[in-house]
């Protein structure tokens, strides 16, 4: 249940960006190469917070671009006690990207407005990154279960919700997440 709550926010995020035609129009999918599986988190880089092994086999991952040439690299994972998306965008312009952040950020929002028992906290000393950056610590009936981050950096953003484990350390989150930016800024078209 507490994955599918998550589960139905991150899609609330991705409707909120389809709102005003920044989710990918129709377009083309491309197979997913090792750089592409650099840029998003998967639910390996979040082995060390967990108490099980993950099944990368549960592991979904998608490289589209769409008819605009933005293209999107979309990591899911869906398994016991860890649920994991990542959603990378590369834009066109920084200004299609600026859209792209604020609209993930009002559809994340909306999305947990939905799930009455959802709450995020603004946690942004926990990591300040890109052009812009905001992290959300993700509770349940007032018990950590998770976070959310999206930064963008120039025409590039980088969303990432994570449940199960929750990460309220600056030093580990930067820990997690810096390789990934790395790679993001490093990906070629």
């Amino acid at each position: 249940m507490l994955v599918g709550l998550f589960a139905s926010c991150a899609g609330f995020a991705l409707l909120g960006a389809c709102a005003i035609g920044v989710v990918l129009a129709p377009g083309k999918d491309f197979p997913v190469t090792d750089a592409d599986r650099e840029v998003v988190v998967r639910a390996t880089d979040l082995e060390g917070w967990l108490s099980t092994e993950v099944d990368e086999t549960l592991a979904k991952m998608t490289k589209k671009r769409d008819l605009f040439g933005t293209y999107e690299l979309e990591y899911e994972y869906d398994g016991d006690g860890l649920y994991v998306t990542t959603i990378a965008t590369f834009d066109k312009t920084e200004s299609d990207a600026r859209t792209t952040f604020s609209m993930s950020k009002i559809g994340f929002g909306v999305g947990l407005l939905s799930e009455q028992k959802m709450q995020k906290v603004e946690r942004n000393d926990l990591f300040s990154g890109g052009d812009e950056s905001v992290v959300y610590e993700l509770e349940m009936d007032g018990t950590s279960v998770g976070n959310a981050v999206l930064v963008r950096k120039d025409a590039r953003t980088l969303f990432v919700i994570f449940v199960g484990p929750h990460i309220d350390d600056a030093d580990e989150l930067a820990e997690l997440l810096d390789p990934h930016l790395f790679a993001m800024e490093a990906w070629k078209r």
